[in-house]
């Protein structure tokens, strides 16, 4: 089976939706169970491929054995296994608060159970667009991972069908710019694959195809990167459970993002390519509003919807980094896109755990005194935040630093100024924060402290989020370096993996 280990792993999880649906017919334990097994068989494979991966390098495999660019291939990664663990390791902690959920809010088992499975599908259809080197069977899975996100929101709750509707026009009409660009693309190369895409387009010199196909798959990115903005989505915010906000945001939305980077430094960074004066400014443009979410965010009374706009501010940073282009800048993008998935879904699950509804408004107010009486719940929300602000040991701390090295590297003063800015004006807000947690008297309409078992996940992504700032060195080593561009590894090889030898 190691041999197949990539392709295994993509369709565990559908066979172990396909085992839970069933077997939630005659019992819910048994579906519970079943979903768990999938994941974490699924969590060991992945993990099993790493040491290969780090002493071997990317592995290429090809269904059915038809090589690439004519065939489908699947390429895993250091980095794209170790995201891959990431989402996994966020899907247990989701099926984890599912059962939850389901006692706060009267949910029946077999929605539960129905739940459970479309976790699952959304589980592969996300390891496939990490590991899929072909446009047009990215956007089938991205198709794959809406249609399921909209009906596990269906299922955990009771009268969403118009908003799960618009949810799905909005990120349907998403994934067609992003086929929109891979089929313009198509038709002035003949491929589809993302590496040969990058070779043909070189050959051809052809940078205005290049450059409009960038601003119709930045297009297509652009819903996942504003959810959860209550700008856009306040009656979603209202009804969606949090931690299903949180999982799709944390985990949709930053693979979003990295297969953004994939599309802007390796199949359309066309060697000798210039950008216009204009499209440069545009790019620059394009980070502020992000950076004014951190604005929306501290402006908010409401606990969820602050969450919301950080969680979609937060993408500013490794933008930011996409922009600056040069090896510290994307280390540190990369550093931040880890270390936000745990945080991101961090904060969605507090705000669900410290709330007695399993929906409606949650008042910044019923936080004031957390710390006196819930000292460890308040020290994970200590975590969050100042990995969002960048104090050390947090893996935000060195995404931020590095990111800020690279831009300084660049003496782009244009991003430095504003990113500093908000770094400051973030370290105020944590302030804030602390002094709403520790120096308050207790609310009156606090209620009793979450048992231990609802705390255990927010404890476990709390610690991930140290260990990425702890151990960041040995991340980058192994893996954010090897993701990076052949430009920044000191590879003697051509930037265009195939027609490489006709192009040197």
């Amino acid at each position: 089976m190691k041999e197949h280990l990539p392709v295994v792993a993509v369709f565990l999880p559908l066979v172990g939706a396909w085992a839970s649906l069933t077997l939630g017919l005659l019992s819910y334990r048994l579906s519970r169970l079943a979903a768990y097994a999938a994941l974490l068989f699924t969590f060991y494979l992945t993990a099993l491929s790493l040491p290969g991966l780090l002493n071997q390098g990317s592995w290429h495999y090809n269904l059915g054995g038809w090589p690439s660019p004519w065939g489908i291939e699947l390429v895993l990664s250091p980095f794209s296994a170790f995201l891959a663990c990431f989402i996994l390791f966020l899907a247990l902690v989701a099926l984890s608060h599912l059962g939850s959920f389901g006692l706060v809010a009267g949910l029946l088992k077999n929605r539960e159970s129905l739940g459970a499975a479309l976790l699952l599908v959304w589980v592969s259809a996300l390891l496939a667009l990490l590991w899929v080197r072909n446009g047009f069977t990215l956007y089938l899975f991205l198709q794959v991972a809406l249609m399921a996100s909209v009906g596990l929101w269906a299922c955990l709750t009771r009268h969403a069908w118009q908003d799960g509707f618009y949810f799905l026009l909005g990120g349907s009409m998403g994934a067609s710019l992003l086929l929109a660009g891979f089929l313009f693309l198509y038709s002035v190369t003949g491929t589809l694959h993302l590496d040969d895409l990058l070779a043909q387009l070189f050959i051809a010199k052809n940078f205005s195809m290049a450059i409009t196909a960038g601003f119709l798959l930045a297009g297509g990115m652009a819903w996942f990167f504003t959810f959860p903005a209550p700008l856009f989505l306040g009656r979603l915010l209202n009804q969606a459970p949090p931690f299903f906000l949180g999982l799709i945001s944390s985990a949709l939305a930053r693979v979003g993002l990295y297969l953004f980077f994939i599309f802007i430094f390796f199949v359309l960074n066309v060697p000798g390519l210039e950008q216009p004066g204009w499209l440069l400014a545009l790019e620059y443009l394009l980070v502020l509003p992000f950076l004014a979410g951190f604005v929306l965010a501290a402006w908010q009374k409401d606990f969820l919807h602050a969450v919301a706009y950080l969680s979609v501010a937060q993408l500013a940073f490794p933008l930011a980094g996409f922009e600056a282009g040069n090896k510290s800048a994307l280390t540190g993008s990369l550093v931040e896109l880890l270390s936000q998935m745990p945080v991101v879904m961090g904060l969605f699950m507090a705000v669900g755990t410290l709330s007695l509804k399993p929906s409606g408004p949650h008042p910044f107010s019923k936080l004031a005194g957390l710390g006196r009486h819930n000292f460890d719940m308040a020290l994970t929300l200590i975590i969050f935040s100042f990995s969002i602000v960048g104090v050390p040991p947090t893996g935000g701390c060195f995404g931020k630093y590095y990111l800020l090295q690279g831009i300084w590297e660049k003496k782009d003063w244009l991003l430095m100024a504003p990113l500093a800015a908000t770094l400051l004006f973030n370290l105020w807000t944590a302030a804030r924060f602390l002094w709403l947690l520790f120096e308050h008297p207790k609310a009156d309409s606090f209620h009793a402290p979450p048992a231990f078992s609802a705390k255990a996940p927010l404890f476990l992504l709390a610690t991930l989020v140290l260990l990425l700032g702890i151990f960041h060195q040995e991340v980058i080593h192994a893996f954010i370096e090897p993701a990076l561009p052949k430009a920044y590894q000191n590879v003697p090889l051509p930037n265009v993996p195939f027609l490489g030898h006709e192009v040197e």
